[in-house]
Formats: structure tokens, sequence, C-alpha cells
């Protein structure tokens, strides 16, 4: 972690030899979380982050809709931004290697 340049901490946490897709969102509150979504899941790892630590993170199974394997290409997140108030939960978008299936579902943060 960083702040105005210089290294504050630096925590290896993901060290389970898989690829990784992780995005950052921030509640109405000014909480910020931690989504991590691992090679080959078909679950999402929610992290909350404070004061430089993680919580242990709230598990969230993801519906492949029958498609067991889906496998990583990246995970997209949305949230009500560019002037309109900040949300309580964020969008998901999560595609297959190519790209034939889509998986949108919502996080409720809080």
């Amino acid at each position: 972690m960083y702040k105005d340049g210089a290294e504050l901490k630096k925590q290896c946490f993901l060290d389970d030899g898989n690829q990784h897709s992780l995005r950052f969102a921030e509640d109405t509150e000014g909480q910020l979380y931690l989504l991590d979504l691992p090679y080959n899941a078909n679950v999402l790892r929610l992290y909350e982050v404070n004061n430089f630590e993680m919580s242990a993170p709230a598990l969230i199974p993801i519906d492949a809709e029958g498609n067991p394997g889906l496998q990583y290409a990246g995970m997209s997140i949305t949230a009500p931004r560019t002037g309109s108030a900040p949300a309580d939960f964020v969008d998901v978008i999560y595609p297959n290697a190519d790209r034939t299936n889509w998986i949108y579902f919502r996080v409720q943060l809080r």
C-alpha cells in the first residue's frame, strides 16, 4: 500500500498460485472493499479494507448458469458515479474465456 508515493506496507495475501482479477469499490460511507475473483472460480471474495488491514473475506457464490469451470477472462464492476451519489452496491460482469457466456450479478457492499 502506498500513500503520497511512499510504500507504507507490503502484504502478500493472494499467494495461492492462481491468477486473480481484483477491483476496488467504495460504499456511501467511504468504506473501501477489495473484490477478488480467482481464475476458474465460482466464488467472489469480498474484503473490507480498513487502515491498511483487510478483513476475512465474505464469500459470494457465483451462479454460473450450469457452466462449471468457466475460465477467467477478467472481471469488470460498475457503480453509479460521475455526478450521482455513491451506492452501496456494485454490478459485476464476468465473462468466460471465449466470451460466449456472461454472468451478471450485483454485490451488496453494506
